[in-house]
Formats: C-alpha cells, sequence, structure tokens
C-alpha cells in the first residue's frame, strides 16, 4: 500500500432525539501516487473508478500543511544517528 493514503473524516451531527451534536468518523482510503499527504495534513480528494477492494478515491491536493505526529521528527533524527552508529568501521 505504498500508493495508499489512509484518510479520516471526521463529522459532528446532532442526536435525533436529544438535539447534542457528537462526532462521527469515516476512514477513505485515497490513491496518493506521488505520497503528497503526510500525517495531519488536510487534503482534498474526489471519487474515482474502483482501483482495489477499498480503494475508490483519488488525491488532488494538499489544502493545508499539518504539524503531524508529535515526536516524529525526534524519531527519524534517532533512527539516523542510530544507523550511522551501525556502519562506522571499529578501529583495532
Amino acid at each position: 500500500m505504498k500508493d495508499t493514503a489512509s484518510v479520516r473524516v471526521d463529522r459532528q451531527i446532532p442526536h435525533q432525539k436529544y438535539g447534542k451534536y457528537f462526532a462521527v468518523s469515516r476512514k477513505f482510503m485515497v490513491h496518493d501516487p506521488q505520497a503528497g499527504a503526510r500525517v495531519g495534513d488536510l487534503i482534498e480528494f474526489e471519487e474515482c473508478r474502483p482501483l482495489s477492494k477499498c480503494k475508490r478515491w483519488r488525491f488532488i491536493r494538499t489544502v493545508k500543511q499539518g504539524v503531524g505526529i508529535p515526536g516524529a521528527e525526534r524519531a527519524k533524527q534517532e533512527a539516523a544517528v542510530a544507523a550511522e552508529a551501525v556502519e562506522e568501521p571499529v578501529a583495532k
């Protein structure tokens, strides 16, 4: 699923009897071949022909850049440092 972005759409709908609003969310599998969508982004997508069992939506554009997952950059940096430490030759 390298060309797929999982998108959650949240809506606020009123309860039929009491009128109190509550959150309802739905998850869409969006075809994103250029990997333009990042975690936390607000994106626009449209319906298209079925591309797979679950994919029926196509990525159009990023409306607003998101902040991503807190700590994701730090985790990437720590992983890069760990990879460099493994690759360094040990002097004898």
